[in-house]
């Protein structure tokens, strides 16, 4: 496959091959997130949108609650709790818009948890979630069913005053709803998405002419203004008036519902990361727009209030109705067949990942419909069966309705809850506790809310499930991390926004213009072990530091790094005999967790002291350079500015580069289980003055962060065997007697003056980009002449010895003081034939020595910027 090419300013054309990659980059995006698509991508960006219109179809769902909202706050209750209820899910959608936008995949709330949460309870998250999601769905459906059927018998009865329905008519109707509603989804699927613009269209038409009809018929007796936008009366029983106010604005809520559909049809939409979050946020400011205008012109037509909560129908808006039009029902009815279209799909998402009993007849995509045929056929059985509520309860409806809201708006906040640690919708906990509450005093059997029979059963049902049959089976999605778009290497320049201990959501994140760390004047990063780590090969940690520093690799080295991959089982391609410039997963044991942009991409990048670039591989690299590597996508993200017109590029020895555009965004440290892959890109720390960005040079990172903290300077804590960590702002307390010596960084480097007993002298640069120890040769060669045995064997790539030789410790000088190396960092890995290599290597000709993490693992070096010294101080 080949990349898109961009296309230049004034271009016209869009040829068919552009068409055929976006689609194929589509695609490429869901294999990433662990799945295959194996229904079409049907829907254009406005049938998707004329279908979360009418889903969503705020303006009706306000009508089908009215008479509950009217018996909880009279008029102006229900008037105005809809513009708070449309603001609450208007913050929620927005989260989800974000969410959306980085996992564009059908299970939406069920597969954000799991992206979000940690290891260690994201299956557990994500399984709950489903289950959430799936019974929302459920019951919503139940609900507008419900709502269809009531209407459906209150017209009969407007026409036949002498009948006297039975709860079970009402269950057959409802019964028969639903499977017209599965017929249509298995039949005609292929229709629907041409079938929305129509009902869309339809649906304008229906309010416009239904609330022009009641403006006009009830003009001679209509209600006043004054009780339309101010009477609040309380008829619930419940004593107090702000009680039921709040009762009304959880009913409102309902009206909103829906907004998620447009996520869980991700799969089924072309470039789903810009077009769903449009689809999320389009029906809100639509819903409110309609809602509010037909509520007043519902509220205007009454001209007796206490027949509308009493009516003879049963259905408060048929008495509103009465002297209008009923055309709103056949609508009722499109939104009921539509609601299965979604919940089906996400039932089918779910299952595909074994949330359910039986996952795999229910995930199963009928080869012929092209859609979940069993997935659609249980969700007719359940909703059917629930029905049964009728025979029981007068206030079912309401409780549809409130089982509802809760599972829906409770799992579209489990992931943003887990981002944010219970910061973003705290009300939404108090909503689900208040749904629970009765409508009316005082409570019988009859008007009793059963939301908390219906919603505790369920989720005991899911947690025994989960305990006793998924909690060792389920795992989640099967994310890919190695499947990714591709598209050159990317530096983003330094100028970020925040680099923070805690994970911060890109509404907090975007926010800083200028560097920040949180209010706190010092941070420590954790490394974390790189589970990709293939075994320290020497001959490739020394090629990967003088490619760095454009020391000549000999063909011997390059053939002793192939015998050691060899040994490690390893099978990696080279180019032309040469090292690359991309770092090598070999050599990297340990890595950094680091977040870029908004919402936040996760990458694992290599701290280094011996570099000033921040750079990472994108979605612009090609995709031979960026496979097996996490991508930063600077169109993901909202706060990723290109600076145009700079470049980067560094070039080594070997004629081997990497290069690419300019961005500054926002990151973010998080922790580190994200370390799962291959390092994708590198953290430079050195100065800003050999910073690669051109033509206008860019501050390092660390510059633009350091006047926020305590003090201009991070330590690093290296540690043998385990990750260790970068400390910014601070001294740790361990580091009891630091030793320190001036810097030279005429160069860009940390470079300082040392000396040792063997070698005299000498300059050298602290680099924690570098493994090894790097000499001049009068050094190395006296050290390796107090290891018995020990040689330089070119075919090794290096200084070798015999693995169970116990190696001399190596001791320099800092300022007044000694830091003493341990033998045991010094025998660095494993060669053949019984053989080591060492970790104190020739520097092959270049000015100053290399310090990398042999050496500075023996102690915590301190990198002080704001005295211009590195400090050293011994590990016991």
């Amino acid at each position: 496959m080949t990349t898109p090419s961009p296309h230049k300013p004034g271009a016209m054309a869009v040829t068919q091959a552009d068409i055929d990659d976006v689609a194929r980059r589509d695609d490429l995006e869901l294999e990433a997130a662990g799945y295959q698509r194996e229904m079409p991508r049907r829907f254009s960006h406005w049938s998707l949108g004329a279908l979360s219109f009418v889903l969503t179809c705020t303006w009706l769902g306000a009508g089908s609650s009215i008479g509950i909202s009217l018996t909880e706050a009279s008029s102006a209750g229900t008037l105005w709790s809809l513009p708070i209820a449309g603001l609450m899910t208007l913050i929620v959608s927005a989260g989800m818009a974000e969410l959306a936008s980085a996992y564009p995949v059908a299970g939406a709330q069920y597969y954000w948890s799991f992206m979000v949460a940690s290891d260690e309870y994201r299956p557990f998250a994500s399984f709950f979630n489903g289950w959430m999601s799936i019974g929302g769905w459920w019951f919503g459906s139940s609900s507008v069913a419900n709502f269809v059927s009531s209407m459906i018998l209150s017209i009969v009865i407007g026409w036949y005053p002498d009948y006297t329905p039975a709860s079970w008519h009402q269950w057959l109707i409802y019964v028969l709803l639903i499977w017209i509603a599965a017929a249509v989804n298995i039949l005609a699927s292929n229709w629907i998405p041409r079938f929305n613009t129509f009902v869309f269209f339809l649906s304008a038409l229906t309010l416009s002419a239904t609330a022009i009809i009641l403006f006009v018929v009830a003009r001679d007796h209509h209600a006043s203004a004054e009780w339309i936008f101010t009477d609040t009366t309380n008829q619930t029983g419940w004593p107090s008036d702000g009680f039921a106010f709040m009762l009304a604005i959880s009913n409102a809520v309902y009206s909103f519902l829906g907004s998620d559909c447009g996520a869980h049809m991700c799969e089924e939409i072309p470039n789903p990361c810009k077009n769903v979050p449009k689809v999320i946020m389009y029906p809100l400011g639509m819903g409110l727009l309609t809602a509010f205008p037909f509520t007043v012109s519902l509220v205007y037509a009454i001209s007796d209030i206490e027949k509308v909560l009493k009516t003879f129908t049963g259905l408060p808006i048929y008495e509103i109705y009465r002297q209008g039009t009923g055309s709103t029902w056949a609508a009722a009815i499109l939104m009921a067949l539509f609601a299965f279209c979604f919940f089906a799909n996400l039932i089918a998402n779910v299952s595909r990942d074994g949330a359910m009993p039986f996952s795999n007849v229910w995930m199963r995509i009928h080869p012929r419909f092209k859609v979940p045929v069993n997935a659609i056929l249980l969700s007719a059985t359940i909703t059917s069966l629930y029905g049964l509520i009728f025979l029981g309860s007068t206030a079912a409806f309401s409780s549809m309705v409130n089982n509802a809201i809760i599972f829906l708006q409770t799992s579209c906040i489990i992931p943003q809850a887990i981002l944010l640690y219970r910061g973003r919708e705290p009300w939404v906990v108090f909503l689900d506790v208040l749904y629970c509450f009765p409508t009316s005093m005082p409570v019988t059997a009859q008007n009793m809310n059963y939301v908390s029979v219906v919603g505790v059963g369920l989720l005991s049902f899911v947690v025994l499930l989960w305990f006793t049959t998924k909690r060792n089976v389920f795992k989640g999605p099967r994310v890919d991390y190695e499947r990714m778009i591709f598209s050159p290497k990317m530096q983003l320049t330094s100028s970020f926004g925040s680099f923070l201990v805690t994970v911060l959501t890109a509404s907090l994140a975007a926010g800083s213009a200028i560097p920040s760390v949180a209010g706190q004047g010092s941070f420590e990063v954790k490394r974390a072990v790189n589970k990709n780590f293939s075994g320290r090969n020497g001959p490739l940690a020394l090629a990967r530091a003088y490619n760095k520093y454009g020391i000549h690799v000999s063909n011997d080295l390059l053939k002793a790094i192939e015998t050691i991959r060899a040994a490690h089982s390893q099978n990696a391609r080279r180019n032309s005999g040469n090292a690359t410039a991309t770092p090598d997963n070999g050599d990297l044991e340990y890595l950094v967790p680091v977040q870029i942009g908004t919402p936040a991409q996760t990458l694992k990048l290599d701290f280094d002291t011996g570099s000033s670039d921040l750079w990472v591989f994108s979605t612009e690299t090609d995709a031979g350079s960026s496979k097996k590597h996490d991508l930063y996508s600077p169109d993901k993200s909202s706060t990723a500015k290109k600076l145009d017109g700079a470049t980067w590029q560094i070039t080594y020895a070997d004629q081997s580069s990497c290069s690419g555009d300019v961005y500054t965004d926002t990151v973010t440290k998080v922790s580190q289980q994200f370390a799962t892959g291959d390092n994708d890109g590198l953290l430079g720390l050195a100065f800003s003055s050999i910073n690669t960005v051109k033509p206008t040079q860019q501050k390092t990172w660390f510059d633009n962060i350091s006047g926020n903290l305590d003090s201009p300077l991070f330590v690093a804590d290296l540690r043998h065997d385990t990750p260790g960590s970068y400390i910014f702002g601070a001294i740790p307390s361990g580091a009891s007697k630091v030793l320190y010596a001036p810097v030279d960084n005429s160069q860009g480097f940390w470079q300082f003056s040392t000396s040792s007993d063997i070698g005299g002298q000498f300059n050298a640069i602290a680099d924690t980009g570098t493994t090894l120890l790097l000499a001049g040769d009068d050094l190395v060669q006296a050290y390796y002449q107090k290891v018995p045995g020990a040689t330089n064997d070119q075919q090794q790539g290096g200084y070798i010895f015999d693995c169970n030789t116990k190696l001399p410790d190596f001791t320099f000088a800092v300022g007044d003081g000694e830091i003493t190396v341990p033998g045991t960092l010094i025998n660095y890995a494993q060669a053949t034939g019984g053989k080591c290599f060492g970790g104190i290597q020739s520097s092959g000709g270049n000015p100053f020595a290399i310090f990398g993490d042999i050496a500075l693992k023996a102690a915590y070096v301190v990198f002080d910027a704001g005295k211009t010294q590195v400090g050293w101080a011994q590990k016991q």
